[in-house]
């Protein structure tokens, strides 16, 4: 089982494994009103990849949200307090996110208060000495 299925099992989300449209499935189950789920089973996840698919979605639905204008500050700190010790491993995905025009700014200020910046080639996050 690979981790998109982890993550699509264990939330009853949809997928299928032959559909080539899954490169951004991330962001076709993203779900605002599900965000709470979500991050209630964060930790029920088995591996550092699944919960980096996890991450994606939440993003994603954070972003759902913040489009809508719901976006909930509790549940966006609960967010970042459950994944401050995967930041470093998924600093990718966090830098490609603050490039986004819709939710860019709000992951950028949270990662400058738990003291990262993104780097010049928008790729990756360091800590500035």
């Amino acid at each position: 089982m690979n981790h998109v299925e982890i993550v699509a099992n264990t939330f009853g989300l949809p997928y299928d494994s032959n559909d080539p449209g899954n490169q951004d499935w991330e962001l076709f189950v993203a779900d605002s009103n599900r965000i709470c789920d979500f991050l209630d089973g964060f930790n029920l996840l088995p591996t550092t990849a699944s919960r980096h698919v996890l991450i994606e979605v939440l993003l994603a639905s954070f972003e759902e949200a913040e489009l809508a204008g719901t976006l909930n500050n509790t549940e966006w700190l609960r967010f970042w307090a459950l994944i401050g010790s995967e930041i470093e491993s998924c600093s990718h995905l966090l830098a490609y996110w603050t490039q986004l025009p819709s939710i860019g700014h709000l992951v950028l200020e949270q990662l400058r208060k738990v003291g990262y910046s993104v780097a010049e080639d928008h790729l990756s996050l360091y800590r500035p000495r």
